[in-house]
C-alpha cells in the first residue's frame, strides 16, 4: 500500500490525466444515455402525431433522428474505447493500476456471459425502431412498390451500416486495434528518447 501511494505521489500529472480521462468516459456514458432518452421521447411524440394524422411521411421523420444518432452513439463508444485503451497502455503500468487491463482480459477470454449486451440492446432498439418507421410509412404507401425500394436503399442501408458500426465499436478486435496503436506509439516514444 505504501509503495502504491509513493508511486502515485511521484506521478501527480499522470493521476490528473487519469482523472480527466475517467471523467470523459463518464461524460460519454451520460451523453449516450441522454441521446437515447431524447430519441425515444421525440419519436414517441412523432408516432402519436403520425397515427392521429395517418401520414406516411411523418413516420419517416424519426429516421432523420435515428440514423445520425446511431453514428453519434458509435463515435462516443469508440471514444470511450480509445480512452480505455490509452489508460491501459500508458497510465495503468505507471500507476500500478489494473482495471482496464483486467477488464480487457475478461472480454478477450470471453468470460462475460452476456457479451456486448448493452451495445446489442442499443443496436436492437435502434434497428427495430427504424424498421417500424419504414413499415408504418410503407403501410400507407402500399400502392407503389417502387417507393419501397427507394426507401430501402436510401434509408435502410445507412441504418444497417450504423447498427453494424455500433456493434463493432466495442468489439474485442476493435479494442485490440487501439491497444496495438497505443503500444506502437509507446514503443516509438521510448526509441525517440
Amino acid at each position: 500500500m505504501c509503495n502504491e501511494n509513493k508511486q502515485m505521489i511521484q506521478n501527480p500529472n499522470l493521476i490528473e490525466e487519469y482523472k480527466v480521462l475517467q471523467d470523459e468516459i463518464k461524460q460519454n456514458a451520460h451523453i449516450i444515455a441522454t441521446v437515447v432518452l431524447a430519441n425515444f421521447s421525440i419519436i414517441g411524440v412523432i408516432f402519436v402525431f403520425g397515427f392521429e394524422n395517418e401520414s406516411s411521411s411523418i413516420f419517416l421523420s424519426p429516421l432523420a433522428i435515428l440514423i445520425p444518432s446511431i453514428f453519434f452513439i458509435t463515435s462516443k463508444l469508440e471514444s470511450t474505447t480509445r480512452i480505455a485503451s490509452y489508460i491501459k497502455v500508458f497510465i495503468e503500468p505507471e500507476l500500478d493500476l489494473k482495471w482496464e487491463k483486467r477488464w480487457f482480459q475478461i472480454r478477450e477470454k470471453e468470460l462475460i456471459p452476456h457479451k456486448l449486451m448493452y451495445t446489442g440492446s442499443l443496436a436492437g432498439l435502434y434497428g427495430t425502431l427504424s424498421i417500424i418507421c419504414l413499415m408504418l410509412a410503407l403501410n400507407n404507401w402500399t400502392h407503389s412498390h417502387c417507393i419501397f425500394f427507394v426507401l430501402f436503399f436510401t434509408l435502410g442501408i445507412p441504418i444497417v451500416f450504423g447498427i453494424i458500426s455500433l456493434h463493432k465499436s466495442v468489439s474485442t478486435k476493435f479494442i485490440i486495434r487501439y491497444n496495438d496503436l497505443w503500444n506502437k506509439l509507446k514503443t516509438k516514444e521510448k526509441i525517440d528518447h
